[in-house]
């Protein structure tokens, strides 16, 4: 309020463009109205200067969208949520694996669902289009060799192993972090 009562600042706000120093000096006597003036007019131009700037949505590459996941056709309790562990989107069938026993019926373009993203299971990162696993994070094993195998992937998905089952259409949206049940088309009858 200072700066403005004494003609120094249009706003008070404009007090936050002096270090604590100069505000210290300032009101201790230490430097003058001019110094103050002119540090704030500079910084006023610097401020509105570099706000027509702004960092990127995302460093790097752009992540692929091209399938295009709707949550909201479904019922918001459907969609089932999770952190996302390789940036990217697929559509597939689900195929849910326990054991490494069932590994060997996971199918090319199936959705891998496992409770947890074992590293023996990390051979199907290659064939399959996306990867959902109940447990796991973006610093695990699995996370790291989904992004070496580009297939996106959203680990913590609770109760995905339950919630999904065998042969059923989805959507995984590993930029949000979403797995998505696709709704089944109804089929036509003739009249």
């Amino acid at each position: 309020m200072r700066l403005v009562e004494r003609g120094l600042a249009e706003r008070p706000e404009d007090a936050a463009l002096l270090g604590s120093t100069e505000i210290t000096d300032y009101l201790e006597g230490e430097s003058d109205h001019a110094y103050v003036e002119r540090a704030i007019g500079e910084r006023q131009v610097l401020r509105r200067r570099w706000q027509r700037y702004g960092p990127p949505p995302v460093l790097g590459e752009e992540p692929d969208r091209g399938l295009d996941i709707d949550a909201s056709a479904v019922a918001p309790e459907q969609v089932l949520h999770g952190r996302p562990a390789c940036r990217g989107s697929a559509r597939g069938r689900v195929r849910i694996v326990h054991t490494l026993g069932e590994a060997t019926q996971v199918l090319p373009g199936e959705v891998l669902v496992c409770p947890e993203p074992l590293f023996e299971l990390s051979p199907l990162f290659g064939i399959v289009a996306a990867v959902v696993a109940e447990s796991g994070g973006l610093l695990d094993h699995a996370a790291t060799l989904a992004r070496e195998y580009d297939v996106p992937a959203v680990f913590g998905v609770e109760h995905a192993t339950e919630r999904l089952h065998n042969g059923q259409e989805v959507g995984v949206d590993a930029v949000e972090g979403l797995v998505v049940p696709v709704p089944v088309e109804p089929e036509w009858t003739e009249l």
